[in-house]
Parts: structure tokens; sequence; C-alpha cells
């Protein structure tokens, strides 16, 4: 039932962006508090936000969206057989609008699999990545800079510290490789530079702001061809080398399992690939595909040639 709830709250969320407490409270038929226990709980993977007064309520990151590979197709087969049994079991008419958006969204996930290095990748030959996730923050930020419209950020610092944010967003730079969001800071009452793979939630508050004196000119958000094919990698990354791999990946793309973080990736497969993974560290481990591995082995193998 819990599961249920929480998926439930999730599309209610994918398609209404806000819902507040009380509405939540009375379509389950269970107390606020209880609400904001599955509040907690869906938080710990999904950007939410929760605001309090007038206009508060509980809010889903302006730039999230349902990921690709939320479920693997054995993992959607068997929660639409579960909510199957459930709705026979019941009739609870929930059971069954749950069971629809989940079908929908696993017929959705196969389109854009086939679409994929279409429209839904961006290509920046010195990010040397193609992120959905990623683009779809640059493309939201891009919009708000250009709107002059206000930010809500939940911004995580390499030490793990969660930050929230309130600022101006005025320009988009690329600098070692790293997106970062130029932007004024209400609490600090200062410019920031706020590395775009950190920022777990972004909210467009719509609210409109006057734009500061600024050296930098806003940039342009557009995928460049790319020259190079697609390499689907992944990567097991320790503790020491996850902040910096969270900044070139985003933290939406790294994920923990059996004790262990990875990520997992499509990355722009040129002459300078292995090269940028070798400047992550030791840390940063690739486990697929073999033919990179050996790529990067034999790289290590002349580089240590060179230096014994």
């Amino acid at each position: 039932m819990k599961f249920t709830i929480l998926l439930d709250i999730l599309f209610e969320l994918l398609k209404k962006r806000k819902i507040t407490a009380k509405e939540l409270s009375e379509k389950y038929g269970v107390s606020s508090r209880t609400v904001y226990r599955y509040v907690t709980l869906l938080s710990e993977s999904v950007p939410l936000c929760v605001t309090q007064g007038r206009n508060g309520g509980i809010q889903l990151s302006d730039c999230y969206k349902l990921p690709m590979g939320f479920l693997n197709e054995e993992e959607y087969r068997t929660a639409i057989e579960a909510l199957d049994e459930a709705y026979a079991q019941t009739t609870d008419e929930r059971f069954l609008r749950a069971r629809r958006k989940l079908s929908a969204q696993e017929k959705s996930e196969k389109r854009s699999m086939k679409r994929a290095g279409e429209s839904e990748l961006v290509y920046v030959d010195d990010v040397w990545s193609a992120l959905p996730a990623l683009f779809e923050k640059l493309t939201l930020l891009n919009e708000c800079i250009r709107a002059k419209t206000v930010l809500e950020i939940e911004y995580r610092h390499p030490n793990g510290k969660t930050e929230l944010c309130r600022v101006e967003p005025h320009a988009l730079t690329l600098q070692n490789n790293v997106w970062k969001l130029y932007a004024f800071c209400y609490a600090k009452r200062t410019f920031r530079a706020f590395a775009v793979g950190r920022t777990f939630s972004i909210v467009n508050t719509r609210e409109r702001f006057l734009r500061r004196k600024y050296e930098r000119e806003d940039l342009p958000v557009k995928p460049p061809e790319s020259n190079g094919n697609l390499l689907a990698v992944k990567f097991e990354i320790s503790e020491q080398a996850f902040p910096n791999a969270a900044e070139w990946f985003g933290l939406e793309n790294v994920y923990d399992a059996g004790g262990k973080r990875y990520a997992e990736v499509l990355l722009a497969d040129d002459e300078k690939l292995v090269v940028k993974i070798l400047n992550l560290g030791s840390g940063v481990k690739v486990l697929s595909p073999n033919s990179l591995r050996a790529r990067i082995a034999q790289t290590a193998k002349a580089l240590l040639k060179t230096y014994s």
C-alpha cells in the first residue's frame, strides 16, 4: 500500500508540479503527519520542495522528469502485475490509475530509447557528455536567465551539506568542463557560482527581478552537433572521488547500490575521452564497456613506462 501511495504522489506531482498536504491527506484518508512522512521518504530520491504559507505546498523541481531507467523491464512488469492484482481484489480506482500511468511511462520510455541520439541528448565538446538531465537543467536555467525570474535551488556541497538558496540567475559559464550558474544569492547578498551538476532541485518561482550590473553576458544553451559516436559507460566511484564525479556527471546520474556508488552515462567517444576519464583519478573506475577499459589500461601502461 505504501509503495502504491508513494508512486501515486509522484505521478500527481509530475502532472500538477505542486500539491498541498491537505489535498493528499483528503485523497488518501490519512493525517497530514502521515503525508509528510511519505513526502520525506519520497524526497530521498526525488527533488521536492516544501513551502509554508498562503501559496505553499509540496512542489516538484521544475527540472525533474521521471528518469530513463526508473524501472527496468522486469520491474515494470512486476509493478504492473501487482497493481492489477490489487485492483482485482479491492476495485480501488487508485490502483487502476497508477497502473495506467505506469504503463504509459513504460511505453514512453521505450519510444525515448528509440529516439536516443536525436532531441533528448545534449552534445557539448568540452563537457564530453550527453546527459538528458543536464540538458533539462541548462535549458531551464537559460530560460530563467532570459525571463529574469527568481529561482529556489537545493544545492549540495562537496562535503555533503545541503543548502536551500533563493537566487537571481544571471549567467551560465563553462569552467574546466563544469557548467556553473552565476547568480545573486539573497542569503549571502552577493554573486555566487553554483555547479549545475550539484543542483538537486530547481524551482522557477516566476517572480521577476531587475538585472544587476554584471560583467558576464548570458550564455545560450544549445546542443552543437557531436563529432563522434556515443558510448554507454558505467563507473564505480569512491567516496573520495564523489565530489568531482558528481559535478561532472550530475547528482541525478550517480546512485548507490550494495554499499557502493555508481554512475551510468552516455559519453562522446572521441580521442579525448580516455584522458578526461583519467583526469578524474584512481577513485573513478570504468566497469564497462570492456573496450574502453582496455584503452584506459593501455594509456596507463604507456604513462607508467614513460615515468618508470
